[in-house]
């Protein structure tokens, strides 16, 4: 195999690369909401998939905190079938469920809730 046929075969999918961005503003998510004092967990529920991806908390001094899910798509991903029935129970149930596409809803989302907590 040359070298070209070498690279070819290890460069990601396409899949493999929406994976990728996907896990860079995840992360993104993870340090805006710790860097406003907020906290960023990776919960999962192990009996059933469409879980969203985040539970983010954000403190309050006058009064409970927040407590939102999160789910994080690339901006051409898509939510499956589970992730929609999954988070239309939670929402159903009052739970706050969003997605955020990309790094400027992030910041939006953060910009929204990190002010409201102080």
């Amino acid at each position: 195999m040359d070298f070209r046929s070498l690279q070819k075969a290890l460069a990601p999918t396409d899949t493999e690369k929406d994976d990728m961005y996907e896990a860079q503003i995840e992360n993104y998510l993870v340090e805006q909401v710790q860097k406003h004092s907020g906290m960023c967990l990776k919960l999962i529920d192990a009996a059933r998939r469409g879980f969203p991806d985040r539970t983010v908390i954000w403190p309050r001094t006058w009064s409970p905190a927040l407590v939102h899910l999160v789910e994080v798509k690339t901006p051409d991903g898509v939510l499956a079938s589970w992730q929609q029935r999954y988070h239309k129970e939670l929402r159903d149930m009052g739970v706050d469920v969003f997605t955020l596409w990309t790094k400027e809803e992030v910041d939006g989302y953060v910009k929204g809730y990190a002010t409201a907590s102080s």
